[in-house]
């Protein structure tokens, strides 16, 4: 069953769910020539935020519009930020655009980061593309210990792909 809570700051004019969706609320809104109108509640469209690759919706009050993530307004409503000095929303599952409560999470930029997947435009862990005026068009490389080791470059992503793995399984069973 879908759990609807008051946005932050928006109380009495917008809800968001559990599942990640945005409601606006029936109200009276007052008409620029005197008079109210009813505006009635409805699901709001969101807005897939290509720069940035997070589902966005816009949210008026008092006349000012403002656009918010979608994950964002979730986590602000059903989760409790800890007291760290600085915390980001984490999307467990490493897919941006599933806003659902059990996706989301409060940590530190650095545990974001390590969730984060490292699988890039090539379709490979590890590789990335060189800039052009290289020979060989792939780059492996592989981190350790916090510091990144160069795996070497290749023609195919796929060799590049394979020097990541052969070098992580090294790591993990020495």
């Amino acid at each position: 069953m879908e759990i609807w809570k008051d946005v932050k700051d928006y109380e009495g004019f917008y809800q968001v769910s559990d599942l990640g969706r945005v409601k606006s609320l029936t109200r009276y809104i007052k008409r620029s020539r005197g008079g109210e109108q009813i505006l009635r509640g409805k699901i709001l469209t969101i807005y897939d935020n290509e720069k940035y690759n997070y589902y966005s919706v816009g949210l008026s009050k008092n006349g000012v519009q403002k656009t918010h993530s979608i994950h964002s307004l979730v986590a602000k409503s059903f989760l409790i930020k800890p007291d760290f000095y600085s915390v980001v929303i984490d999307h467990i599952n490493n897919n941006s655009k599933d806003n659902r409560i059990e996706n989301l999470r409060y940590c530190t930029q650095r545990e974001n980061l390590n969730n984060m997947s490292i699988e890039t435009k090539t379709g490979y862990v590890g590789v990335s593309i060189n800039p052009p005026n290289y020979k060989k068009r792939y780059r492996a490389r592989i981190r350790i210990n916090e510091k990144m080791k160069e795996l070497g470059s290749y023609e195919t992503a796929k060799e590049a792909g394979q020097a990541y793995f052969n070098e992580k399984y090294k790591i993990e069973n020495e």
